[in-house]
């Protein structure tokens, strides 16, 4: 997920506070990775609810809830933008 956002951001930190933690994106593009980046980490920070079970069963074992969790939650962010309404400058 950290590629996407810096081959589009670039390594200024100004532009990564303005959008992840001000929530401000100014163009649609930034918009779109913030709710993917979003999406990603609810997803891996619910995938390891599992893995609190403790049921020993191989699907628990760490890292994969977590990657699961982010896999899907950065599926649900890119649906979820599409059907977002549009900024409009």
């Amino acid at each position: 997920m950290v590629v996407p956002i810096v081959s589009n951001l670039g390594l200024q930190g100004s532009h990564w506070w303005r959008i992840f933690v001000e929530l401000q994106p100014s163009k649609p593009a930034e918009q779109q990775l913030a709710v993917q980046a979003y999406g990603a980490l609810l997803g891996c920070w619910l995938g390891a609810f599992p893995v609190l079970l403790n049921w020993g069963t191989r699907w628990q074992e760490w890292p994969l809830p977590s990657i699961t969790g982010a896999l899907l939650g950065l599926a649900v962010g890119r649906y979820g933008f599409r059907s977002m309404p549009r900024m409009h400058h």
